[in-house]
């Protein structure tokens, strides 16, 4: 009898065991059944969620970043900074990349026994629409063979995978979404002076222009002005060369905007400082156009009125370059803007080695442009 119940008990031990496994290779063949077929599928799975234009707030919890988007006449702001510079574009085309969502796969709710990396701590997208009607994601692990990740809708349970480029999106930061400025539109032909300060020596240059003949004169200054060097002329194609630099000069990205911390970023006393002045670029195709248009009704005198051009508005323009990031990367701020950027050392080389000495006429040069001139 005693051998008869051992019996039974082994017999539904080994059945228990092999029903678990049965369950367990169950929901794995679904798993990979379903990331088998989205693979060979060309259109994604359409998550409904809220109309674009009926949210109201857009909220991301990420780790230790958190941020919360609330949108008012069309324009979005962060809750935790209203003085942040927000790109409302950047805003919009985050919180649209939610709201249209299209997932690769629709796995249905979680099965006993699946795990697909919903910790507590994973990324989280919120977002509430005007009536309060909240709809949350969260992101899970990378699924090993198709690089998809697992998405779970907390209203419903719903499990999808989604693409890596969407889950890149539950990891964006504020600073993702800062509208970044736009350098001065500069070049040789409209910048009038330039001058470029480090370590308490100034090299100025200076242009005239007679005719359509623009030419540049070079002088220096040392010891914070002390000592100033006689202007002197300066090679035109070398000094035009420095100036497109200048004007090719963008922000690489967005770092801050708080006051307080540009001592920090080495801002508040520049290693090096570069002032422009310059006029405001035209649009020649414009230009045509309107000459284009006028008529040959006009008086003479009305003609040589309209022909007059009053002078062209000097403009003037600062950047400050600070400490070098760990990239290498400078850290660089507009005068009159609280935007802190980093922008390249590529971008930046040309006016941290100048040496006057480069840019002086020789004789040479001084009797061939003296020749040309006439």
């Amino acid at each position: 009898m005693k051998k008869k119940s051992f019996g039974l008990a082994a017999a539904v031990a080994v059945l228990i065991v092999l029903g678990g496994s049965y369950t367990l290779l169950a929901n794995h063949n679904r798993i990979q059944e379903s990331e088998s077929a989205a693979a060979e599928s060309e259109t994604g799975v359409a998550v409904a969620t809220i109309a674009s234009d009926k949210v109201s707030s857009f909220q991301l919890a990420d780790g230790d970043t958190s941020f919360t988007l609330t949108k008012t006449d069309n324009s979005w702001i962060c809750v935790q900074d209203e003085t942040f510079p927000l790109s409302n574009d950047a805003a919009s085309e985050l919180v649209n990349t939610f709201t249209s969502l299209q997932a690769v796969r629709d796995l249905g709710t979680a099965q006993d026994g699946e795990n697909y990396g919903f910790s507590e701590n994973a990324p989280t997208v919120t977002l509430t629409s005007s009536d309060s009607t909240n709809c949350s994601f969260v992101l899970g692990e990378a699924n090993s063979m198709t690089g998809d990740y697992y998405l779970k809708r907390e209203d419903s349970g719903e499990i999808y995978t989604v693409s890596s480029s969407l889950a890149d999106s539950f990891h964006k930061t504020l600073t993702d979404l800062a509208e970044i400025e736009s350098f001065p539109t500069i070049s040789s032909d409209n910048v009038q002076e330039l001058s470029i300060t480090k370590e308490g020596t100034t090299l100025l240059f200076e242009s005239s222009t007679t005719g359509s003949v623009k030419t540049w004169q070079i002088s220096q200054s040392q010891d914070g002005g002390k000592t100033e060097s006689t202007p002197e002329k300066a090679t035109v194609n070398t000094v035009t060369t420095l100036v497109d630099h200048l004007g090719n000069l963008s922000f690489d990205s967005f770092v801050d905007h708080k006051e307080e911390n540009k001592e920090k970023y080495g801002l508040k006393n520049p290693s090096m400082t570069i002032n422009f002045q310059y006029t405001e670029a035209t649009n020649s195709d414009d230009a045509i156009t309107e000459a284009e248009s006028e008529t040959d009704t006009s008086s003479e005198t009305e003609s040589e009125t309209a022909n007059e051009t009053e002078p062209a508005e000097i403009l003037s323009g600062t950047l400050y370059v600070g400490e070098q990031a760990e990239d290498g990367s400078y850290y660089v701020q507009l005068d009159g803007s609280n935007n802190i950027y980093l922008m390249s050392a590529d971008k930046l080389s040309a006016f941290q080695g100048l040496n006057y000495d480069d840019y002086p006429e020789s004789e040479e040069e001084s009797t061939e442009s003296e020749t040309s001139a006439e």
